[in-house]
């Protein structure tokens, strides 16, 4: 196995385990595996087996599959949405829709707000030269 896949499925377990709120010594109970084996796995160390993978993916509310999506851009709106995504992948079709819809009022009224009030622009003040 490469090292490459390793450290990307590591990752995926760190982020995984994270949005799920649940620290090393949680995610390695609900395994039943010693809090260094986790540790080893999210440092890309070890490469779980894919039964372990599977009882990971359980553990943590997502499909196998996130495990080896690709890693999100470096920038600061692209890692925005990684986090949106991933809290959103945990949860049922409803909830999402319903997240969804809140989104739209609030997107909605913060369009309206700048629309109604624009930034202020700089205004420089003409001040006369003295001669």
């Amino acid at each position: 196995m490469s090292d490459n896949l390793q450290q990307k499925i590591g990752q995926g377990i760190l982020k995984y385990r994270k949005a799920a709120g649940l620290t090393q010594e949680q995610l390695a109970a609900k395994l039943q595996v010693a809090h260094e084996t986790v540790s080893r796995m999210e440092r890309g160390v070890s490469m779980p087996s894919i039964m372990t993978l599977h009882r990971i993916a359980d553990a943590l509310g997502v499909e196998v599959q996130e495990f080896f999506a690709p890693v999100a851009g470096d920038s600061e709106k692209a890692r925005a949405l990684d986090d949106l995504l991933t809290l959103l992948k945990r949860r049922q079709a409803h909830e999402i829709r319903m997240v969804n819809e809140l989104a739209r009022v609030a997107l909605g009224q913060l369009d309206r707000h700048y629309v109604a009030k624009p930034p202020p622009k700089k205004v420089r003040k003409f001040r006369p030269q003295k001669v």
